[in-house]
């Protein structure tokens, strides 16, 4: 009788099964989402990128909903469509809406300095087990006299490592989020659908100010942009999930605390930091 032992052959329906739970349940992931605001009700911002293209919002006061309109450059097409608005910091909104049918649109409205920076996905058109398409878009806001020198920039957050806990339930869902350098991150699910599970991703981060990171990814196996305004100094974030699950769209904001394990950011030296699975 032999002594070798049949290694157990590695599949990816698992992985699969877990993500697309996950995006199932991404609902469930409101429990801790920051209060939604009413803070861009009434305002027309005009969105203008480098003179090439200008891109009017209008924010209903009455319900939420916006009407965007192109009024130099784009296709030059418009719509009217339900949105939602988390204040992360005084006078800086992270704003999520669907555009299309097949266009997502996470973005940060900074009425501080006048600029706006967008993380804008589509759908691929062969469907599930394909990429979606990022693109990012940065602009100054006409009416608050935007300057180009004030434009988000992009950043890094290499090194930083933090949780994610987006129900504190004891059988609730809990992220890691591992930032190896300025380009690759690592997730890890600590409890909920994923638990036990991890991946790599390239990443993309632009620095809104001390302590808020404007971060976003494109999963390379499943259907899946995932974009999030993390504030650190208040330990919180909200976050636009969006991507097909079995033929299906998702497209659904969610929101947790924070609890940071480690940072080299220079402005979060004054955080306290909590070792993994401490309470």
């Amino acid at each position: 009788m032999s002594d070798t032992q049949e290694i157990r052959k590695h599949s990816r329906d698992d992985f699969y099964q877990q993500g697309a739970d996950f995006m199932g349940s991404a609902a469930d992931c409101a429990a801790n989402r920051p209060q939604l605001s009413s803070g861009l009700a009434d305002k027309i911002l005009t969105f203008n990128f480098a003179g090439e293209i200008r891109l009017r919002h209008s924010f209903n006061d009455s319900k939420p909903e916006l009407t965007w309109d192109f009024i130099q450059g784009g296709p030059g097409d418009s719509a009217t469509v339900a949105y939602e608005c988390f204040e992360m910091a005084e006078g800086v909104f992270f704003a999520s809406f669907m555009a299309r049918p097949d266009e997502s649109v996470a973005c940060v409205i900074d009425l501080n300095q006048g600029v706006a920076t967008a993380y804008v996905g589509n759908l691929p058109e062969q469907g599930e087990g394909h990429r979606i398409k990022t693109r990012v878009m940065s602009a100054t806001i006409e009416e608050l006299a935007g300057k180009a020198e004030n434009l988000h920039r992009p950043s890094s957050l290499g090194g930083t490592r933090f949780a994610n806990i987006y129900n504190d339930m004891a059988d609730g869902i809990e992220y890691e989020h591992i930032y190896l350098t300025r380009i690759y991150k690592t997730w890890l699910g600590v409890r909920g659908a994923q638990a036990g599970q991890a991946d790599t991703e390239e990443y993309y981060v632009y620095k809104i100010q001390n302590g808020l990171y404007f971060v976003s990814w494109t999963e390379k196996l499943l259907s899946t942009q995932m974009s999030f305004l993390f504030n650190f100094l208040e330990q919180r974030q909200v976050g636009q999930v969006f991507g097909l699950t079995d033929g299906e769209l998702v497209h659904q904001n969610i929101g947790a605390r924070i609890r940071m394990i480690h940072s080299a950011l220079p402005e979060l030296q004054g955080i306290t930091c909590v070792p993994p699975f401490a309470e």
